[in-house]
């Protein structure tokens, strides 16, 4: 399997050039990134490289990245630590929602600091307790076309998971690093949280491993990253992937209606029915095969 360096600057220029997304540059300021389905060399400040695994429910096999900018010698630094992006068997299999075990949408979420009243725990939510997600009720842990995203929720939150091995009640769909409370990542986690600027979100990038493995062969070159995109995806810059995508859709014939960056129910329909009359399998992924046909419509070949 492919491997990775997992270093700050790596880091920053996957989520900035390839992603087009937020990444806060402030001293001090926090970044999350999470890749589900991945192992790091290492837990720690130095964990050398990363890579993908065959991700098994009910373990902490995802990773849990945590990103800044010293406030004091302004390097860049990171901080990684294996954790988990998805419900434990317990809630996804043994006692599921009516309406399917909750998993975070890939993509960019605004968190913020919040005290849980239950235990005065300190853990981030989705700002304003919106975080978008998608239920699972077929229990496959994978987000199919039937699936749809939701976009108003509470309980999102990143947070310390269990000790052990095993996710167990740990995880109702949160993510976080393993080690729990007293664990070396989230004691990092909270070092670093008394640096961040006070009223500003903490960004938590969910993204796929493939992508990050993909990315060093373009690099900071001068070529357009089509990183993999899906339902629940959305801008949080001007010039992201979601709105390419768009318009690309829309010069191809199949309109998803307005511009707007946000992969929903108009973008969801023109994507499949583009999969659909050009011969492509209908799996509401927008991988090489889609980009490459979308582009061929657009500009010929």
């Amino acid at each position: 399997m492919r491997s990775e360096n997992l270093d700050f600057h790596y880091l920053k220029n996957f989520i900035k050039l390839a992603l087009c997304g937020q990444w806060l540059e402030g001293f001090g300021s926090i970044n999350i990134v999470c890749f589900p389905a991945s192992t790091l060399d290492k837990e720690g400040p130095d964990a050398g490289r990363i890579t993908q695994n065959q991700n098994r429910l009910d373990e902490y096999n995802d990773s849990i990245v945590i990103a800044r900018r010293n406030p004091k010698s302004y390097k860049g630094e990171v901080y990684a630590a294996q954790g988990t992006v998805e419900p434990g068997k317990y809630y996804a299999v043994d006692h599921p929602h009516p309406k399917g075990a909750a998993y975070l949408c890939w993509g960019q979420h605004r968190m913020e600091p919040y005290r849980r009243k239950k235990d005065s725990r300190l853990v981030l939510r989705g700002i304003n307790n919106v975080t978008r997600f998608w239920r699972d009720p077929d229990k496959d842990a994978q987000q199919d076309l039937d699936e749809p995203v939701w976009t108003k929720a509470i309980g999102q939150w990143f947070h310390a998971m269990g000790k052990g091995e095993s996710i167990g009640k740990w995880s109702a769909g949160c993510v976080g690093p393993r080690g729990g409370y007293d664990g070396p990542a989230w004691k990092k986690f909270l070092e670093w949280l008394k640096d961040h600027p006070k009223g500003k979100h903490v960004p938590l990038t969910l993204w796929g491993i493939k992508d990050y493995l993909r990315y060093h062969s373009l690099g900071m070159g001068p070529h357009q990253f089509d990183c993999a995109l899906r339902m629940g995806i959305r801008d949080l810059t001007d010039y992201g992937p979601v709105r390419r995508l768009q318009k690309l859709l829309a010069g191809a014939g199949y309109s998803p209606g307005k511009i707007d960056g946000d992969w929903m129910h108009g973008t969801q329909h023109a994507f499949t029915q583009f999969q659909a009359g050009e011969g492509l399998r209908v799996d509401g992924i927008c991988g090489p095969k889609s980009w490459a046909k979308l582009k061929l419509l657009n500009y010929g070949g």
